[in-house]
């Protein structure tokens, strides 16, 4: 849905994270024997009434209800997305280095955090991966920050044409990822539904995200 003020060729769009999201779910491990890929539909309506009580929104908002440097908010384990309009082109296209947002907040969904805050995880959860390992430096799931930081430290530079798509080249879903949402949808982590809150989350700079129609009080990412 379209609630920015910006005119957005919505079937571009949806086109585009249908093949993002279908790529970045996609894959196998050959050390676990897991093989998994992500049947992904999509339909636009003008109007929150629409949806039914089982789908995930996808809200395309103006870009003055986020932070800066935000392409995107989500619950965790909740049905609601936020995307920025800003990021996103008149042609339904992401603007550079935005490349795999709409992967990376319906990840957040299925309650997947970012790759640099595995501290955080219980010790059961199977997400969890060495973030500094090169296949999974650009994970889709790690924050485009803490991917552009560890770009220039390789050598990459700001002004380079090659690095919005370093950006943009993020890695798919690891087996264990996968597993991950599989084993909170089986207890029933996933998939909530809640009122509208807003408070500040804050960024890995230390700034306030603007928070806006966050849907329910449990842990949101970016």
């Amino acid at each position: 849905m379209n609630s920015s003020d910006k005119e957005i060729s919505m079937s571009a769009f949806m086109k585009m994270i249908t093949s993002e999201v279908t790529n970045l779910f996609s894959g196998s491990d050959e050390f676990t024997g897991v093989s998994f890929s992500m049947t992904f539909n999509l339909r636009e309506i003008s109007s929150i009434d629409d949806l039914s009580s089982t789908e995930h929104l996808f809200d395309i908002r103006n870009g003055n209800e986020f932070g800066k440097g935000v392409g995107g908010f989500a619950e965790i384990g909740g049905l609601n997305i936020a995307l920025n309009a800003d990021y996103i082109t008149e042609k339904g296209e992401w603007s550079a280095g935005a490349g795999g947002t709409a992967a990376h907040e319906l990840g957040h969904t299925g309650g997947l955090i970012h790759p640099s805050e595995f501290d955080k995880l219980p010790q059961d959860d199977q997400q969890w991966f060495n973030p500094k390992d090169p296949q999974n430096v650009k994970n889709f799931m790690e924050w485009r920050q803490v991917i552009a930081k560890n770009a220039t430290q390789a050598g990459y530079s700001i002004d380079s044409q090659d690095f919005d798509k370093y950006l943009n080249a993020r890695s798919r879903a690891t087996s264990g990822q996968i597993l991950s949402v599989e084993q909170k949808l089986e207890e029933g982590e996933l998939n909530r539904q809640n009122n509208f809150v807003v408070r500040p989350f804050p960024t890995p700079s230390g700034n306030p995200y603007k928070r806006v129609k966050i849907i329910h009080k449990s842990p949101r990412m970016e």
